[in-house]
């Protein structure tokens, strides 16, 4: 059977600036006593690296800048993985100031074969973004896992040692679990897949929650203590941008 890939071009991404970036590890306010917890899955895998590419410190690997500067992280565990519910899945990434002017998305089954990719265009600000995979692309299939990526590009170029990131993604089936959050409030939903090791799905429901209600001091509380959880707590203060 011919493979088939699946292309969006044209994708534009504009980042806003916030407060708080990855450089500082201390924030404003003091996180309420309560939170929604990750539980990590049992057959989580161990602690892997999910940043890769150009070592200076610009992400171009071109420029001369040697100066310390905060670089692009999924919002992962630091296994670097995580379970969804869904076969078209959200997935999250911070991106700092930089001298980047676009990046190329990829996503590639167990057996490196490209299932998708799209180009993102960057305006060169920070911000923390979510990509959601599109109604067209090929949905997981469920126990499978995926390979994501996002290689940074330079004047419209990739490099052999372009700075990049990547996350692996697994679809999974909890009927009872997907009966229970079926008619929750979106607040509770986010709690439950957290509990049940549901990383993408809970993340990207209390996201959703924060970009509307970006002034809620509770939905803060909530975000912070659940980023905190995997050490981006960092990030929290981050204003959120949908890219599709």
């Amino acid at each position: 059977m011919e493979q088939q890939i699946w292309t969006v071009r044209n994708m534009k991404v504009l980042f806003t600036g916030f407060a708080v970036g990855m450089a500082s590890s201390v924030l404003s306010y003091t996180p309420a006593s309560f939170g929604i917890a990750f539980e990590p899955p049992a057959d989580e895998p161990a602690p892997r690296s999910s940043v890769g590419g150009a070592s200076r410190g610009d992400l171009c690997p071109q420029t001369l800048s040697t100066a310390e500067q905060p670089r692009p992280v999924a919002l992962l565990p630091q296994s670097a993985y995580g379970k969804t519910l869904e076969a078209h899945p959200t997935l999250m990434f911070y991106m700092p100031e930089s001298n980047a002017d676009g990046a190329i998305f990829t996503l590639k089954d167990e057996e490196k074969n490209l299932l998708y990719f799209a180009e993102i265009f960057l305006d060169g600000s920070e911000g923390v973004a979510s990509l959601t995979l599109p109604d067209d692309a090929p949905g997981l299939e469920e126990g499978q896992r995926y390979q994501w990526f996002v290689v940074f590009q330079c004047e419209g170029q990739l490099y052999p040692d372009s700075y990049y990131i990547n996350g692996w993604i697994q679809r999974t089936t909890e009927a009872d679990l997907q009966q229970d959050i079926a008619n929750d409030s979106a607040l509770s939903k986010a709690a439950l897949l957290g509990l049940s090791g549901i990383w993408y799905d809970s993340l990207a429901t209390l996201a959703t929650l924060r970009l509307d209600q970006p002034q809620s001091s509770e939905l803060l509380d909530h975000w912070y203590e659940f980023l905190e959880e995997v050490g981006l707590e960092s990030l929290a203060e981050a204003p959120i941008t949908l890219l599709n």
